[in-house]
């Protein structure tokens, strides 16, 4: 299953949950499918971009896909784009102390990514962790609008594309040992790891025409098929495992 956010209101409040303080070397992903898609939306949010900003960002504006370090800099893919409205897609984003890499996938398994040359280390702070919203001086905004499943965050690792690949099909605490949320559209979500302090629902309904959505779907093509090339630190990477672009 999913769960429906609406664009203004919807959001899902994990509490203080340390497990994913910012660090220089995260995994983030999550299934999404947009309704429509606004200059600037969050999929997961840790910290505050209030007075003070720190921790980080990250989720689509318009189709860009965008990792923010808050009070550092917000940080663009520069030609990748996530797929239009009413298309489940996979988006990823993995963090180095020297690189951002985006990373889509489509149902078929198609897979594209490139990297951003970055060496900018987050802003530390406590604040709390939010699914479809950021945190802004303490009231959320940059709502999304659109069905979220699968949120998924690894503090410490940066996968690999092979594993990104395989985890974003085969979501366990595994790949994601500092966050795991099915949002399978039960009446209470629960972390799978176990981590989060809170999972406190704001609005948000499950949806109903997914009602096995889990894992969102099998993949046509086998990950060991999709393209690979070495992450480069100094120029932006597009990899493609269709001949047309993503």
């Amino acid at each position: 299953m999913a769960r429906i956010f609406n664009g203004s209101t919807d959001y899902i409040d994990l509490g203080n949950d340390t497990s994913i303080d910012v660090s220089n070397t995260m995994t983030v992903g999550a299934w999404i499918k947009t309704a429509s898609q606004p200059a600037n939306t969050t999929i997961v949010n840790r910290g505050n971009n209030g007075a003070s900003a720190h921790g980080w960002q990250f989720g689509p504006a318009a189709q860009t896909l965008v990792l923010t370090k808050y009070g550092k800099i917000q940080i663009g893919s520069p030609t990748l784009r996530i797929s239009g409205n009413g298309i489940w897609q996979y988006i990823a984003v993995v963090v180095t102390a020297t690189n951002v890499r985006f990373i889509k996938i489509l149902s078929d398994g198609t897979f594209g990514a490139e990297t951003v040359a970055d060496s900018n280390a987050f802003n530390t702070g406590a604040n709390a962790a939010i699914v479809s919203a950021q945190q802004n001086g303490g009231a959320p905004n940059l709502f999304f609008n659109g069905e979220i499943a699968w949120v998924g965050v690894n503090i410490g690792t940066a996968l690999s594309d092979a594993n990104i690949q395989v985890a974003a099909f085969n979501p366990t605490t595994t790949w994601f040992p500092s966050l795991l949320l099915p949002l399978n559209g039960s009446s209470s979500e629960t972390d799978s790891t176990g981590l989060a302090p809170s999972v406190t629902l704001h609005g948000t309904t499950a949806d109903p025409g997914n009602p096995s959505f889990v894992p969102p779907f099998a993949p046509l093509g086998s990950p060991a098929k999709q393209s690979s090339a070495a992450h480069g630190a100094s120029q932006a990477v597009l990899l493609a495992a269709r001949p047309h672009r993503l």
